[in-house]
């Protein structure tokens, strides 16, 4: 018996190629939040108890340079290694408090694809096992201006995961109704 793997043709001439990402970007506590999935699209999300999403915002042409997704052969399988790259602009106690929250975490970081106005706009890095801090680094004369800071969802089980209810716009509304008033 043949078993087929692929769900349906690969077709370059009717996807819209990935351009880049917009400024503004999202990032949720996973434990903090219910998420509902249907293969590798999430439908819907909810807070547990008071837990928000917060903004990410990186001005600038090429926002979250870095973030990829890389496949990682395991023994039994293929998983897939997540990587979202942010800045948190400056150096004090406010930025050295989001580093350690950060740092002893499991997080969610939602990204807007630019040009993008179907089920993909919204991709998701750390739905399944969270992405932890995996660097966090301060360099005083750096074109950063703050702190680069990489996060790292390890071995996850879909190659990309994408947050998506009913339409673009009605997403939106979803991930509005998460942040802090």
């Amino acid at each position: 018996m043949i078993c087929t793997k692929l769900a349906q043709n690969i077709d370059n001439c009717s996807a819209t190629p990935q351009r880049g990402w917009e400024e503004e970007a999202y990032i949720f506590d996973i434990e903090g939040m219910t998420l509902t999935k249907s293969g590798n699209i999430i439908t819907d999300m909810a807070a547990i108890g008071s837990n928000k999403v917060y903004k990410v915002k990186i001005n600038g042409l090429q926002p979250y340079t870095g973030t990829m997704i890389e496949g990682a052969q395991q023994l039994a399988a293929m998983l897939f290694n997540g990587t979202a790259s942010l800045i948190v602009l400056g150096n004090g106690p406010t930025q050295a408090t989001i580093i350690n929250g950060l740092a002893n975490g499991r997080y969610g970081i939602i990204l807007k694809q630019k040009g993008v106005t179907d089920n993909s706009r919204f991709m998701v890095i750390g739905s399944e096992v969270g992405a932890k801090l995996a660097t966090a680094t301060f360099e005083s004369y750096s074109e950063a201006r703050g702190w680069t800071v990489t996060m790292t969802e390890e071995l996850a089980i879909n190659a990309a995961t994408f947050l998506y209810k009913t339409n673009v716009t009605t997403t939106q509304s979803l991930i509005d109704s998460l942040l802090p008033a």
